[in-house]
């Protein structure tokens, strides 16, 4: 079996085995400013274990964002991914305290016999970031961290969504590897911070203020009836508060569009699990308009240590020219604004529609990663080739549509 021997930052020797199938103990253990660390890879199952000391201290070391938690990592494995044999990477400090965190799952070969095998971030259109996650004490264990997941048997490895200033420093390792990495993808998300310092200061300030034409749809709704605002979060409700959310969802805009929740079985397992993994950290958090009792929009977060995920939402179709999606905005957002457990909200979207309502962006960008092996190295120049006929490919299906509507008229 081949041993991989590399050198750190300090020319440290750092030596570990290329596996071929994923190891349940530390691979490598690698000295950096004069600590000791333990970088290693482990099956999600394990890592993510409900109630472990290891689920706890992922719990405080992923703090700053709901998405790249335990409890959110190890919803999306069981719905989506292969959470007994995808891999998690972990840092350890010389106290046995977790310091370093990457989410990983193998990706489907693209066609049947494709010998590439490729590393992914757990990111899809329910979860949008990487899940990579370091101590600010310790910012120096990043290079532990993508030392130890180099050490799978991978071609390619795409991480997407990574915040701008760590996937600089992923692309960095990866050049000082030996590696080829691309960066690309960016995108930017609307968040709004709250300023609750000074006494005179309203939590709402920042917001833009409802239009003369929603306060008139409001007022023209509160007539036909008793408009409310319902929220969800105490985890023994939130089960029954979901099935409805998922029930009302059936009869919202989304039901022609393919968006459902309900469309597929990995989908609704994915929130229903959140629900399931709801604790005093990280917890939904429903929000129902509702006329005269009845659901007419509503919208799903998660919230965890002071940032909340505001990332499904829906409204009753059959009320549209009453805009119930912009009057529960509002009031979604007044509600929030009085919570002080809430410090932060990601709107989880690049729709300009909510530019309006956030005062601050956070910067993404994607990494793709390839090993210079023969595979990876046919694998880089074949995604090479594929990147440059994406834009011919669809002039060409642009000009084969016009075609046929000028064919149809």
């Amino acid at each position: 079996m081949p041993r991989l021997l590399e050198r750190d930052a300090l020319g440290k020797l750092t030596v570990g085995l290329a596996v071929a199938e994923m190891p349940r103990e530390p691979l490598a253990r690698i000295s950096q400013l004069g600590f000791m660390v333990t970088a290693y890879s482990i099956p999600a199952v394990k890592a993510l274990a409900l109630g472990s000391t290891r689920y706890q201290q992922l719990s405080v070391l992923t703090r700053d964002d709901p998405s790249r938690s335990p409890a959110w990592q190890r919803a999306w494995y069981l719905a989506f991914g292969d959470i007994d044999h995808d891999p998690v990477v972990l840092v350890e400090d010389e106290g046995a305290r977790l310091c370093g965190f990457l989410a990983l799952h193998w990706a489907k070969p693209r066609f049947i016999g494709d010998p590439v095998r490729r590393l992914r971030s757990t990111t899809n259109g329910h979860s949008a970031y990487t899940a990579l996650s370091v101590s600010p004490r310790r910012p120096e264990v990043l290079h532990s961290l993508l030392d130890a997941g180099a050490l799978l048997p991978w071609d390619q490895m795409e991480l997407v969504a990574v915040q701008a200033p760590l996937a600089e420093r992923v692309a960095e390792w990866a050049r000082s590897r030996g590696l080829i990495a691309q960066l690309g993808g960016k995108r930017s998300t609307p968040v709004f911070s709250f300023n609750r310092t000074g006494s005179n200061r309203s939590p709402t300030s920042g917001f833009p203020a409802r239009s003369p034409q929603t306060r008139s749809r409001e007022r023209a709704l509160e007539r036909q009836g008793t408009l409310v605002l319902e929220v969800v979060n105490i985890p023994t409700d939130l089960r029954h508060a979901l099935e409805e959310y998922l029930e009302a969802e059936s009869r919202s805009w989304k039901a022609g569009s393919g968006e459902l929740l309900t469309a597929d079985p990995f989908i609704t397992r994915f929130y229903r699990e959140l629900v399931e993994a709801a604790d005093d950290r990280t917890r939904p958090v429903i929000h129902f308009l509702r006329l005269d009792g009845n659901v007419i929009a509503a919208r799903f977060s998660v919230l965890k240590d002071g940032m909340l995920v505001a990332n499904k939402t829906f409204f009753d179709d059959a009320l549209r020219r009453s805009a119930p999606g912009i009057i529960l905005e509002h009031r979604f957002l007044e509600a929030v604004a009085e919570n002080p457990a809430v410090d932060h909200i990601d709107f989880y979207t690049r729709m300009q529609h909510y530019d309006a309502f956030a005062n601050r962006h956070e910067d993404f960008q994607n990494i793709r990663v390839w090993k210079k092996t023969l595979t990876g190295r046919a694998a880089y120049v074949a995604d090479r080739i594929t990147a440059k006929l994406q834009p011919i490919a669809g002039q060409l299906r642009r000009r084969i549509r016009g075609l046929r509507q000028g064919e149809n008229n």
